[in-house]
């Protein structure tokens, strides 16, 4: 039916954890963790550990759900081939088995997997109704990330994002104005999603999931924004495009269509070519669509 730990008081070298627990449906107590230095317990954890870490935890079910807050300090944190330089997080959430909702902050400078360096990131959150207001920022891999939504779970999780811009090497993608994204039942909704992108626009509606019902449009999108996901792409152009998607993921159908013009890539360049135009327009059935392109190399060809 659950358990109880009165008193917890360990020691590892200079490490430090104290508290006592309750659990029979929800938890309650609070533990307090207080270690100077991680190599304490490279022993027990069968690899090098380093760094400081400091937290203190708190559980309750005092307003009739799964509570718990957070306050942790971490600096020099180290693990095989994962470190963190410094990372802090004052969190707390109400209902978080149910309708979870949160208030704090948590942030981290230098994050490292690996080869993978995120410089930044960090996480602001408030009450907003019945959800939690996030704002969101990330640098990593020369993107700088950032994000204004509303949270609101329930069987209908709703995402209301009103921010989002996505930059990098001089190209930017934002957010042309108020979305909604809704989640329930595998079944992912959007509604209102459009993107300013270098001065062209993709827009984004219909229903995403075991079933399909979607149209994309692409206007005016310069080639050129490319350089976001790579930078020595160097493309030139324009894209034009749209497609409206029924079916379900293992039976799609629909229309499409794509319009490239003016199209200039280094290879192209490199080899004295002229740009290209091209447009292309098909019906997608199953696991085949079919394809009419027309395709030329200059005004002469």
């Amino acid at each position: 039916t659950g358990w109880k730990v009165d008193a917890v008081d360990i020691n590892v070298g200079r490490a430090s954890l104290k508290g006592s627990a309750t659990y029979d449906g929800d938890a309650t107590g609070r533990l307090t963790l207080a270690a100077p230095d991680l190599d304490d317990f490279s022993a027990l954890a069968l690899q090098k550990l380093g760094g400081a870490l400091n937290a203190d935890i708190a559980f309750d079910n005092a307003s009739g759900g799964q509570s718990a807050t957070i306050d942790a300090r971490g600096v020099g944190i180290r693990a095989q081939d994962a470190s963190i330089e410094r990372f802090s997080a004052k969190l707390s959430g109400r209902d978080l088995l149910r309708r979870p909702a949160l208030d704090g902050m948590a942030a981290l400078d230098n994050l490292r997997i690996g080869k993978e360096l995120v410089s930044s990131a960090s996480l602001k959150a408030r009450p907003a109704g019945a959800g939690t207001a996030l704002d969101v920022s990330v640098n990593a891999r020369g993107f700088i990330v950032a994000s204004a939504a509303t949270l609101t779970p329930g069987e209908r999780t709703r995402v209301d994002l009103s921010a989002l811009t996505v930059q990098r090497d001089g190209q930017r993608l934002a957010l042309a104005g108020p979305a909604t994204i809704t989640l329930a039942g595998g079944q992912i909704d959007i509604k209102g999603v459009a993107i300013n992108a270098g001065g062209g626009r993709v827009d984004v509606d219909g229903s995403v999931g075991d079933r399909l019902d979607v149209t994309a449009r692409a206007r005016a999108v310069p080639l050129s924004i490319a350089a976001i996901a790579d930078p020595t792409l160097g493309l030139g152009g324009s894209l034009d495009a749209e497609a409206h998607i029924t079916g379900t993921k293992t039976a799609p159908n629909g229309d499409w269509k794509v319009t490239l013009a003016k199209v200039t890539a280094p290879r192209l360049r490199d080899n004295g070519l002229p740009s290209v135009d091209a447009s292309a327009h098909g019906r997608l059935a199953g696991d085949r669509t079919s394809v009419n392109a027309n395709i030329a190399l200059g005004s002469a060809s």
